[in-house]
């Protein structure tokens, strides 16, 4: 595991002849190798790398604010238990911005609760109209119909196109 070791090329994650990629992304391409990943896209690996860099300083300055808590020292003093604490609490805070059942955070709602909601909320029929407010008619065939926003903002408009969301990425310093 040699920082100088050459790096995944765009279509493999094998170690290969290339740019030189810092010891991490050696590390997590070898990684992908152990569980039989021997191609991937050229982004995957930096992508990967700056996942676990954002999780890792998360967790330690939630466990630097953890040590500080209890007295010691943020940057020198951090226990096993501060890096424990801070793990627990950054998954409660994912689980629990997922969403909750009835207001309260980390609790899903069960089964028949969302049924029920459901079925209460099928119950109700859909507003139709004749009539829209700039005095045209939305009936097809002698029957009322569903209204629909303008064709540009309706999905279904012939102008509709998918946006693509990339979002950029920080470059990892080598």
């Amino acid at each position: 595991m040699n920082p100088n070791q050459p790096a995944p090329s765009s279509q493999s994650a094998a170690p290969s002849t290339g740019p030189i990629l810092p010891k991490d992304a050696v590390v997590l391409s070898m990684m992908m190798q152990t569980l039989s990943i021997h191609e991937c896209e050229p982004q995957v690996i930096p992508l990967l790398l700056e996942y676990s860099y954002r999780h890792i300083t998360d967790t330690l300055i939630a466990a630097s604010s953890f040590a500080e808590h209890c007295g010691r020292s943020p940057l020198t003093e951090i226990s096993l238990h501060d890096i424990r604490y801070a793990i627990q609490s950054l998954a409660s805070r994912i689980s629990s911005s997922s969403g909750g059942a009835c207001g309260v955070p980390g609790i899903r709602p069960s089964r028949e609760l969302l049924l029920e909601l459901a079925t209460r909320k099928n119950a109700e029929p859909f507003p139709m109209s004749t009539q829209l407010s700039d005095g045209s008619s939305n009936s097809i065939a002698g029957r009322t119909a569903l209204r629909l926003p303008p064709d540009e903002l309706c999905l279904l408009g012939q102008q509709s196109h998918p946006m693509s969301v990339n979002p950029p990425l920080h470059h990892i310093n080598k």
